[in-house]
Formats: structure tokens, sequence, C-alpha cells
């Protein structure tokens, strides 16, 4: 590039590819003050660090603390860095970025788990904030699939811990059900309950919609589960877990019901039922 130093102001035209406190840096256009390292970038802008990268047309690096603010920038986060149970890549795009790796702020954005230029799937947001290892916050978000918004959601919550269950969305494919993509986003209700709604996609199936809805208050609790997919071969299934106490004694319910069920019952209908009655 073309540039110089004057005193600890430095500029760089015409291209710059420099290593600073272990980032390596690329841009067309850089200022940078070195009391407090603050760098401008400016144009093919590309910030590689050890577990994330950041791309964009404008980039501000304070290279002392490791924060930043981007315009129309992508952030990639390696699961490294996200931990969890988050196995591939993250990808966040926004009109407005910043933050720092213990928290990433967007405006207008995006997240997705593709990699392609043209993402099978995202998750749109006005606005949100990522925690790595903690969770991920979305309001306004809209589930895009194959550019078609198949979901709205004035909030959802993703965490990114090392619990069991996951709420980002998963992609696959396999013998039954083909190319897919299936979601799950929890909705919180009053008193405490919870309702986790599910959309799902299979190329081989159709599309899938459902629900668990977990209950509890101090005389019962339980889950109800409903999921259907409407295509090629209708299936529903419902399932119900109660139990509720009395004076007299507890009582516990277990139901099952499954119509032309894919995997265990196709082209059937199959009905399970359990009572159980518990005296002190």
């Amino acid at each position: 590039g073309v540039g110089g130093r004057n005193g600890n102001k430095v500029t760089i035209r015409e291209g710059a590819e420099f290593w600073f406190r272990g980032y390596h840096v690329f841009a067309d256009e850089v200022d940078g003050d070195l009391q407090p390292n603050i760098f401008t970038l400016r144009g093919n802008v590309l910030v590689v660090g050890k577990d994330s990268t950041i791309n964009g047309r404008k980039v501000t690096v304070n290279f002392d603390n490791s924060t930043f603010l981007a315009n129309d920038a992508e952030t990639q986060m390696s699961p490294a860095m996200v931990k969890g149970q988050v196995k591939s890549d993250l990808y966040i795009k926004g009109q407005e970025s910043y933050g720092s790796e213990q928290n990433i702020w967007t405006h207008d954005g995006s997240i997705t788990s593709c990699n392609l230029t043209e993402p099978h799937f995202h998750i749109d947001s006005e606005n949100s904030e990522i925690r790595p290892g903690r969770r991920a916050i979305l309001r306004n978000a809209k589930f895009n699939l194959f550019g078609h918004t198949i979901a709205n959601v004035p909030y959802l919550s993703i965490p990114l811990d090392d619990r069991t269950y996951q709420y980002l969305p998963q992609v696959g494919r396999s013998d039954d059900e083909g190319t897919f993509i299936k979601t799950r986003y929890p909705i919180p209700l009053p008193g405490g309950n919870g309702f986790d709604s599910r959309v799902d996609y299979m190329s081989k199936l159709g599309t899938g919609l459902g629900g668990d809805y977990r209950y509890f208050n101090k005389n019962m609790n339980g889950v109800a589960r409903l999921y259907t997919i409407t295509g090629a071969d209708d299936t529903f299934t419902m399932n119900n877990d109660h139990r509720q106490t009395f004076k007299w004694g507890t009582l516990t319910l277990n139901n099952d019901f499954q119509q032309n069920n894919y995997l265990t019952a196709p082209g059937s209908q199959i009905l399970n039922t359990r009572a159980q009655l518990a005296f002190p």
C-alpha cells in the first residue's frame, strides 16, 4: 500500500495487509492511531482472529480491548468460540454490528450455520445479541428457508451452552426424509409454563408443524406434544404425559396416538393409553 506513519497516526491507501495484536488484517484503506490502537478499515475489510473473522465494507477495531464496530459486515464464529452444542461455524450478518468476543450486537441482520454464499436457511431479526457459550437472543425474528419466510416470532432465545437440546436449526439428509431443515423455538408463557414450537421442512415428506406444551402448578404437571406433516403422506402424532395430585392420591396418565407415522406406523393408526392410581 501507499502511506506511512506520522507520530502515532498511520495511513495506508491502495491496499493494506498487516499483523497486529494477533489479528491478520486486510483492507483497501487504513487510518490508525497507535494511541490507543484504534484502526478504521475501509473497503474489502477482513480481520482474522484465532476463533472469529470479520469482513465488511467498513470496520473500526480497538485492538487494546478487542472490540469492533462494523457496517455491512459478516462475523464468522468458530465452534471453539461459540462452544456448547454448536458443531459448525456461525455466520452473523448485519447492517451494523458491534461488540467483542463476549457479546456481539447486530441491527437488521441474520444468523445461520450454512456456509453458502446464498445460505439455504437463515434467521433474520431486527436486533440480535450473541453471547458466545451462553445464548443468542433475536427480536422480531423471521425463519427463512430457500428464500421464503416460513415463520415469524417476536422473540427467540437460542441456548449456546452445554445443554443436550438445541434451538439452532438442524440441517441434513436421511433416507426417509430427504434433505431437511428442522427448527424449534421456545415461547415463554405466564406462570412458568412453556411452549416449544416446531417448523420443519423435508423434501421427501413435506412441511412439519407442531409443538410441545409444558405445564405445571402445585397440583399437576405434564407435557403435551402435537406434530403433523402435510405432504405426500399425511402424518399426525399426539402424546401426553400427565400427573395430578388429589387429596385421595395421585393419578398418572400416559396417552400416545400415531396416525400414518412414517417411522413407526405407516398406513395405520395406533392408540396406546395407560392410567395409574397411587393411594397414600
